[in-house]
């Protein structure tokens, strides 16, 4: 089933509903959340303070939903969401 036209696996069904993260959010986040590539051809949507005050700037409020991180596979489909105050980084490989 999808809502706002998002396609979740069933990991991203259990961890938004552990979360608390409405389906508002996460639409929010893979419209105006700043992408960050990772490894396997992932993607996550960040909406950060930068990313919402843009939204506000052309009449969107999403100041609520800051801090909603969305993780998309290659497909499109969301793989698991996050709620994180602090800035969200890249994990670095190691040697």
């Amino acid at each position: 089933m999808t809502h706002f036209g998002i396609r979740k696996t069933e990991h991203a069904r259990r961890r938004q509903q552990q979360r608390g993260v409405r389906d508002e959010a996460m639409a929010a986040a893979l419209l105006w959340g700043r992408p960050i590539s990772l490894r396997g051809a992932r993607t996550a949507f960040f909406l950060d303070r930068r990313s919402t005050e843009s939204a506000r700037r052309r009449g969107a409020e999403l100041s609520r939903f800051e801090g909603t991180v969305v993780v998309e596979s290659h497909d499109g489909a969301v793989i698991t969401v996050i709620r994180c105050r602090r800035r969200f980084r890249r994990q670095k490989r190691e040697r």
